[in-house]
């Protein structure tokens, strides 16, 4: 894009891009993808995966949220009767996302580094899991049902914590920390939009060691003649029985598909086993 004949003075300049049917407002000097069909691309892939996820009226999270454009796939997944909190540490990102989401009643956006979010959730889950034992009421049946139903399935997001998440990181990962953090809450779907698969694969042992299983990898060539890729990748927790573990014999080979009309050309992997750790 082409602002002036000379140099310019991009701060405080906005400029409005279209993803799925909405607008979205952009700090000229913010991140954006190069490719032009990429935002809508990765969009499809994201909101294809939370069509599978079956939480209206829970809460989600869209964590490293930038200007929200996951935010309205993760809202139409949780419906009116749920809560979706977009996370962005970035001032600028964050304030053009309460911009570009104020439509979404149920999206509430919060500026603050992922890594203070979810160690204040935890904080704050601490507090009231003491609260809770303090004012016990349940027999240990119901309790121990809870839980089994948990660990089988997944949490429903009650009490704020979330039944799924989307991560869009930046090229270092998550990290071990957010992503220990999250397997521990139990979400029943992980959507984590990655730009580097090396880092993809060091969050993917940590969610795996700590009871995830990765049941969707797609590959998006966003970047052509380069050696960049960008990956959407979704776990589920491993005693999930719902969705059967991909079946690799069927997927021998690459799978290509074009994700959107012109868009980035699209790689579907087999889920189980077939990303390397680095």
């Amino acid at each position: 894009m082409v602002l002036s004949g000379g140099p310019a003075e991009l701060d405080g300049l906005v400029v409005t891009e279209t993803v799925a049917g909405r607008e979205f407002r952009v700090a000229a000097d913010g991140f954006w993808q190069v490719h032009p069909d990429a935002a809508g691309t990765l969009t499809a892939a994201v909101t294809a995966a939370l069509d599978t996820a079956r939480v209206s009226g829970g809460t989600g999270w869209d964590l490293y949220g930038g200007v929200g454009v996951f935010a309205p796939a993760l809202a139409a997944a949780v419906g009116r009767t749920g809560t979706v909190v977009s996370v962005e540490g970035d001032r600028t990102a964050s304030a053009l996302a309460v911009e570009n989401l104020a439509d979404l009643p149920q999206v509430r956006c919060e500026t603050s580094s992922v890594e203070t979010f979810v160690r204040q959730h935890e904080s704050d889950t601490v507090r009231q899991h003491q609260s809770d034992t303090v004012r016990e009421h349940q027999s240990d049946t119901v309790r121990q049902h809870q839980s089994d139903t948990v660990r089988q399935h997944g949490s429903d997001g009650g009490a704020g914590d979330p039944a799924v998440v989307v991560l869009d990181p930046p090229r270092s990962g998550a990290g071990q920390q957010v992503c220990t953090a999250l397997a521990a809450l139990r979400p029943r779907l992980i959507v984590y939009v990655a730009c580097d698969p090396a880092a993809l694969a060091r969050d993917t042992k940590t969610l795996l060691d700590n009871g995830f299983r990765l049941t969707d990898l797609k590959a998006f060539d966003c970047f052509p003649q380069t050696h960049h890729v960008e990956c959407v990748a979704s776990f589920r927790p491993a005693a999930t029985e719902s969705e059967p573990a991909a079946d690799p014999a069927a997927a021998t080979g690459s799978e290509r598909a074009a994700a959107a009309p012109e868009g980035p050309a699209a790689v579907s992997v087999p889920a189980e086993g077939s990303i390397g750790t680095a």
